[in-house]
């Protein structure tokens, strides 16, 4: 469904079922949008790999932890 629309420049968000290497790809690469996934704890590795990108060092506009 979404190889039919325009999505250059838009933000796609979808959940955890929707969350797939080939689906990021997909759109990032050939749609060239931007994607938010939210992630479940089920994935042995995936806790790891998300802490290795070090996205501390980025944090959220507007988020402040002290």
């Amino acid at each position: 469904m979404l190889a039919l629309l325009p999505l250059a420049g838009a933000v796609v968000t979808a959940d955890a079922l929707h969350a797939q290497t080939e689906a990021a790809r997909f759109l990032v690469e050939e749609k060239h949008a931007d994607s938010v996934f939210t992630f479940k704890d089920k994935q042995a590795t995936l806790r790891e790999e998300i802490a290795a990108l070090r996205l501390d060092a980025f944090p959220p506009a507007g988020h402040d932890d002290r």
